[in-house]
């Protein structure tokens, strides 16, 4: 698969409380388009998964991104789509973690 570009899909739900399971991920392969799922794993299990979808030369995945909070509503389910023009090695991470990381503030 080196040099073709897929979207990445991410699903990501609180470490505390895994709400990702096999239910949600089938739910979720019901509203792409056949065959449009290439790979997928978990990244954390019940907390963080990915798919890689073939990319169809879409630029809005914000259809996409409706019918699959729909579908996982109302569990705190996070939905990221990374177009795949948005891919490629990242010279730098600007993040907020004051509260994120350390719990105490």
């Amino acid at each position: 698969m080196t040099g073709t570009m897929h979207d990445a899909l991410f699903l990501t739900g609180p470490s505390e409380a895994p709400v990702l399971d096999a239910t949600v991920i089938a739910a979720v392969r019901g509203q792409l388009d056949p065959g449009s799922m290439i790979d997928e794993r978990w990244l954390a299990p019940g907390v963080a998964w990915q798919g890689l979808l073939a990319a169809r030369g879409r630029s809005d995945h914000a259809p996409l991104r409706a019918r699959l909070c729909a579908v996982v509503a109302p569990r705190p389910i996070d939905i990221n789509i990374l177009p795949a023009a948005a891919q490629g090695r990242k010279k730098l991470l600007v993040a907020d973690m004051e509260s994120t990381i350390i719990n105490q503030e």
